[in-house]
């Protein structure tokens, strides 16, 4: 049941993973930019002043919370690091289609975050600490809630503690926060100060839709690639006649499909990667010197 790659796809599959290594070692290079110090004018400079102005007592560093998108990002880029490392190995049949599902739901986490807004209503820096602390709060309330189901009492018990002392940090710079959480989805109904918290859904067909070329439907694609399905089983194999009334399976690698995977993959680590590089400000020079060298096909889509 191994698949065999065609030897004509050697070539091929080592340069798309050496683009991907190419576009991690761009963020490498502009992720670590995003320090202590200010770039004048950015707006995380302005969010960061704007923010302790108006919360002169607000948790010591919350104007820094942006810092943590960093991770995020971070964490896009390990997931393409391993994808490139399935295109070495050749072990690409149904491997890569989760691990692009989970960078795009990293994505759109990073888009909601960091959401300019638009001309006439922009983000505001409160707005903007309002969508972290609800991002750090739903975090915990689902570690809590695993930490239960495990009956891992110290852990849950470790979790309680965090998510309360956020819970009332919340609710002491926004009276009317509505944070209340019991089970998963709850997160849901959450406002705090007039902010809607997004769900993961949402978020990333926002993302496809606004940074990917208006790409509807790539969220459920990689869902239904990932979840069990023989239908799409099916349609990555064959049933091979092997002769005396038996049958073998065997994977399909269509080559259009891997080039697809490689730019969705490489795409959406450039686009969240830029994102970050445009709120704080940073030299995103390397980033665009890979979106010059790549094939201009990647990019066809947005002209559209």
């Amino acid at each position: 049941m191994n698949p065999v790659v065609p030897v004509e796809l050697d070539a091929e599959m080592n340069a798309w993973a050496a683009e991907m290594r190419s576009i991690v070692a761009a963020w490498g290079e502009v992720g670590p930019q995003a320090g202590d110090t200010l770039a004048p004018g950015s707006p995380f400079s302005r969010d960061k002043n704007s923010f302790r102005a108006s919360y002169p007592n607000a948790t010591e560093n919350l104007e820094n919370a942006a810092h943590w998108v960093g991770e995020y990002v971070a964490a896009i880029a390990q997931y393409v690091a391993a994808i490139a490392a399935l295109f070495e190995s050749r072990q690409v049949v149904l491997s890569v289609w989760p691990l692009i599902r989970a960078e795009l739901e990293i994505a759109g986490r990073v888009a909601w975050l960091l959401e300019a807004g638009t001309e006439n209503a922009p983000i505001s820096a409160t707005q903007r600490i309002a969508r972290f602390q609800m991002e750090f709060l739903a975090s915990l309330c689902r570690e809590k809630y695993t930490a239960n189901q495990m009956r891992s009492r110290d852990r849950e018990r470790a979790y309680k503690t965090n998510r309360d002392r956020l819970r009332v940090e919340i609710l002491g710079m926004f009276p009317d926060a509505q944070v209340d959480w019991r089970t998963p989805g709850d997160e849901g109904s959450w406002v705090v100060s007039g902010e809607k918290y997004v769900r993961l859904g949402s978020v990333t067909k926002h993302f496809a839709q606004c940074f990917m070329g208006n790409m509807r439907g790539l969220y459920d694609v990689l869902s239904d690639c990932s979840h069990p399905s023989f239908t799409r089983l099916r349609s990555q194999s064959s049933m091979a006649d092997i002769g005396e009334g038996s049958s073998e399976l065997k994977y399909v690698i269509p080559r259009d499909l891997l080039e697809w995977q490689t730019r969705v993959s490489c795409v959406i680590l450039y686009k969240s990667a830029h994102l970050v590089a445009g709120y704080f400000g940073l030299d995103g020079g390397p980033l665009e010197a890979w979106a010059e060298r790549v094939p201009l096909g990647w990019f066809a889509e947005e002209s559209k």
